[in-house]
């Protein structure tokens, strides 16, 4: 009887509620593009291949939406994470930083794109310091991003913040 009540409880005010919590733990950001929708759906499938570390399969689809929409920051900052991941030549590497370039232009405040930035600095140009800055900014703006708590502590860890590194890492896992 209870779930019953609850069932309908969550229809009727389903779309308030979705109002209150959704803020609370998705980020908003300033933006109103609207990427191209065919863009759009190669760059979901490019995140969920990313997600599951098909990083083949998420290259191709993010190029895909890159191709088709130029202009797409948040397709720009995953196509340049999947371009750096798993020991990319140096044509990839390339490939990547300028995606993760061209994302910040496009939208310099886009948490995804910063962390990039982040993750670029962490591994590539070894800069743990500014890798740190930049994540410790990205989490503040999006506290539960997995992503750039993960190579925070890298960053972390490889200045011998071994505990904190830990902590965050912790925190990830649980979340």
């Amino acid at each position: 009887m209870f779930f019953g009540f609850m069932a309908v409880m969550m229809s009727i005010s389903g779309t308030n509620m979705a109002m209150t919590i959704v803020p609370k733990i998705v980020p908003v950001h300033d933006r109103t593009y609207e990427p191209d929708l065919k863009a759009y759906q190669h760059y979901l499938l490019g995140r969920e291949y990313l997600h599951q570390r098909k990083v083949p399969g998420a290259r191709k689809e993010l190029a895909k939406a890159v191709e088709i929409d130029p202009n797409f920051a948040d397709a720009q900052a995953e196509y340049g994470i999947s371009m750096l991941m798993w020991a990319p030549d140096e044509t990839q590497r390339a490939t990547g930083e300028q995606a993760i370039q061209r994302a910040l232009e496009l939208a310099p405040g886009l948490p995804r794109a910063r962390a990039a930035e982040g993750m670029q600095l962490l591994y590539w140009s070894q800069e743990y310091a500014a890798a740190e800055e930049v994540l410790r900014g990205v989490l503040a703006d999006d506290p539960n991003m997995v992503d750039a708590m993960n190579w925070l502590s890298s960053a972390l860890f490889n200045q011998g913040k071994n505990a904190e590194a830990a902590e965050l890492l912790d925190r990830a896992l649980r979340i």
